[in-house]
């Protein structure tokens, strides 16, 4: 075989390794589909309540999203909204366009990692500002929670 042909095809396996592995490269909002499960959580320093925790979801389609969580009485409350992310930021940064809800027609910002199955979420509530880190301390209006894949 020619040189100049070995050098074309070469060249010609290297892009297409390359264009596979762009096409395989998913967005965060691709990785975070389907729905999440709460696993642990705390607000102000305190740990969730498990009973809490337990009836906590967090499904996402697309860019649209719902949060199903008890209320102080237990009852289900559901809120939808819209999601937008920048993984470029340190930490990665999460804006919500509440839709429907207590808090219809407010935006609330956070935080996210995403590792795999398990989702790590940090809020202020609606309008407050965006957290700086995943801790929360008493007083602090920070919510972090941890949510796992449902399969």
């Amino acid at each position: 075989m020619k040189p100049q042909m070995l050098l074309v095809l070469s060249l010609a396996f290297l892009v297409g390794v390359a264009y596979a592995d762009d096409k395989d490269k998913k967005s965060d909002l691709d990785k975070m589909k389907g729905t999440w499960k709460a696993t642990s959580g705390e607000a102000g320093g305190m740990a969730l309540p498990d009973e809490f925790l337990d009836k906590v979801t967090f499904t996402i389609k697309g860019d649209k999203y719902t949060f199903k969580s008890p209320d102080e009485t237990g009852v289900e409350t559901v809120e939808e909204g819209a999601l937008k992310l920048d993984a470029a930021k340190k930490p990665a940064q999460m804006d919500i366009n509440i839709t429907k809800g207590k808090d219809e027609g407010k935006k609330q910002y956070g935080i996210y990692e995403l590792d795999g199955d398990t989702m790590k979420l940090c809020f202020t509530p609606p309008e407050e500002g965006r957290p700086k880190d995943f801790t929360t301390k008493e007083g602090s209006k920070n919510v972090v929670m941890v949510f796992k894949r449902q399969k």
